[in-house]
């Protein structure tokens, strides 16, 4: 499963956006005790946000994984991202936002494969000492071309604690349900207990995260119920360029899944192996205005032909925040 909000442009894989989000969000609440924190709370009083994205990309080969479909064709696209959140309050020990998030890929040739999403959002946090508990809950209409595709809810509870000045620790479990409108056997339940480390260079505001999961989901057609894990590891670097304070990011996930029970086209049960690499940096054109680059490359290796995939995706756009 991979995931949808508003942290990664164009994907095929819905959860991953997801999964991306959840990374920022337990990011702000570590930076909130790290050396960071002056740096990250600047701004954060405010208790409207928006945020207005407008890119174009190249994708290699334009594929939907939820249904194992792939083009075999390469496209260019537009890319359109709105978000707003609404911060109800936040005190020294708690705080409640909630969101949406409205993205559209708009592809040149094959807008078949257009995706457009939908997303209402709460988060919670609760401080415990010097820990916090955290709660993210999530709704995802998403449309695949001009027809409704599926929609999709997530709960996250987590909680964070620190284990020294530089270093913390997060565990959480995530819970995903998923309704398709045209293929009810992909409907799905995914629970995914996850374990995550902040490290934060000293004097620096360099920092790197390494995270593992183990995934279980059931879904109402046998054929596509699995297990699995996945491993993350990501580095954000700040760089000065020509006297402007730029972000480099790098990133790479691998998931291994094992299918329960036998695909019938295969006559055997199925396995997925796959690894993604993500490369992106952001720089500031004004206070407000950012031009992010990013590129991405996808590899899944099955022995289900349909699922092999090849995907690489480069873009360049402007983010608008207010």
């Amino acid at each position: 499963m991979n995931i949808i909000i508003k942290a990664q442009r164009h994907s095929r894989f819905p959860r991953l956006k997801i999964s991306i989000a959840v990374q920022a969000m337990a990011l702000a609440v570590a930076l909130g005790s790290s050396p960071c924190n002056a740096a990250a709370e600047a701004g954060t009083d405010q208790p409207v946000s928006l945020k207005a994205f407008m890119g174009y990309g190249y994708d290699s080969n334009v594929s939907v994984s939820q249904t194992n479909s792939s083009s075999g064709q390469a496209d260019t696209l537009a890319d359109l991202g709105l978000s707003a959140s609404f911060k109800f309050f936040k005190t020294d020990s708690q705080s409640l936002d909630v969101g949406y998030d409205f993205s559209q890929t708009l592809h040149q040739k094959l807008n078949q494969f257009d995706i457009q999403t939908n997303a209402i959002s709460m988060n919670a946090s609760q401080n415990i000492g010097g820990s916090t508990a955290g709660l993210l809950y999530s709704f995802n209409f998403i449309r695949l071309g001009a027809h409704p595709f599926f929609d999709m809810q997530f709960v996250n509870p987590s909680y964070m604690m620190p284990l020294t000045s530089q270093i913390f620790f997060r565990s959480s479990v995530i819970y995903i349900n998923e309704c398709y409108h045209t293929d009810k056997s992909r409907n799905a339940d995914h629970i995914q207990p996850d374990v995550q480390l902040f490290y934060f260079f000293p004097g620096s505001k360099t920092f790197v995260t390494v995270s593992a999961n183990y995934q279980r989901e059931q879904t109402k057609g046998p054929e596509f119920t699995y297990s699995g894990y996945g491993l993350r590891a990501d580095m954000t670097l700040p760089l000065q360029l020509l006297a402007i304070d730029a972000k480099l990011k790098a990133g790479y996930e691998w998931t291994s899944r094992n299918y329960d029970n036998i695909t019938a086209s295969l006559g055997a049960r199925r396995y997925d192996r796959l690894g993604a690499f993500k490369l992106s940096s952001e720089f500031p054109v004004t206070k407000k205005l950012s031009l992010e680059v990013q590129g991405q490359y996808i590899g899944r290796n099955s022995n289900l032909a349909s699922a092999n995939i090849d995907e690489s995706t480069v873009e360049a756009g402007l983010s608008y925040r207010y």
